[in-house]
């Protein structure tokens, strides 16, 4: 009876602890840092390495290189099972052969010389209704039907959002855009993030999103108004 109370506690403790498990570089065999991390219909992991795209089953860890890069920056899977990525002027995707194993397509390969020079690195890709979307600093480069368009920064883009089935894209001169019907659109009242960077945008509820500032703090966006969200 004296040593219940002690069990019990020991018990409690552990009610709603995760299995967690490290995983090492000697583990994976790739680089320090991952940039990115998106799973398949499979239950495939992905993460975007400095030493390339690994991918993990549960207990089998293998790596693919894209083409002319070894740092994956970002990726996104598809319902179709694409893994899209993105380099340093590279963008494109894996896809699985007959045998299972990843083969990469480049999709920026379509693009002349001069354009594939300013790429630069590739640092978000959304899925957008029937498009894909590559975001680097300078472009989006829009991906659909086999074609690439490309629209270029008002200034610099810093990164971008989808949420609430809404494209946002955030400029250091030009505030907070979204992507519409192939064009940007620059939304007014939003002028509280301009020389500021926005490091996260996330849906509450309908039309109301909380973003997440570098250096402001974090505010609810609504009806094109940002109000700051004063907590402890």
């Amino acid at each position: 009876l004296l040593n219940l109370p002690t069990i019990l506690l020991g018990q409690v403790k552990k009610i709603g602890l995760p299995l967690i498990k490290n995983y090492s570089r000697t583990d994976y065999k790739g680089g320090t840092q991952n940039w990115n991390i998106d799973q398949d219909k499979n239950g495939n992991i992905y993460f975007g390495n400095n030493d390339g795209l690994l991918q993990f089953d549960g207990s089998k860890w293998n790596k693919y290189k894209a083409k002319n890069s070894d740092a994956i920056k970002c990726l996104k899977v598809d319902a179709s099972g694409k893994i899209y990525v993105g380099c340093y002027n590279e963008f494109g995707y894996f896809k699985a052969n007959s045998k299972g194993k990843l083969e990469y397509f480049s999709i920026s390969n379509s693009l002349d010389k001069k354009t594939l020079g300013i790429i630069d690195f590739i640092w978000k890709i959304h899925l957008y209704k029937d498009e894909v979307i590559f975001q680097s600093f300078d472009h989006i480069y829009i991906y659909k039907n086999n074609k690439v368009k490309i629209i270029n920064a008002p200034k610099r883009f810093q990164f971008s959002f989808l949420t609430n089935s809404r494209l946002y894209l955030q400029d250091i001169s030009s505030g907070i855009l979204e992507y519409k019907n192939g064009k940007l659109n620059y939304l007014k009242g939003l002028n509280t993030f301009n020389n500021s960077e926005i490091w996260g945008m996330v849906e509450l509820e309908k039309n109301k999103i909380l973003a997440a500032t570098l250096d402001k703090g974090l505010f609810i966006i609504t009806n094109n108004q940002a109000l700051p969200w004063n907590t402890q």
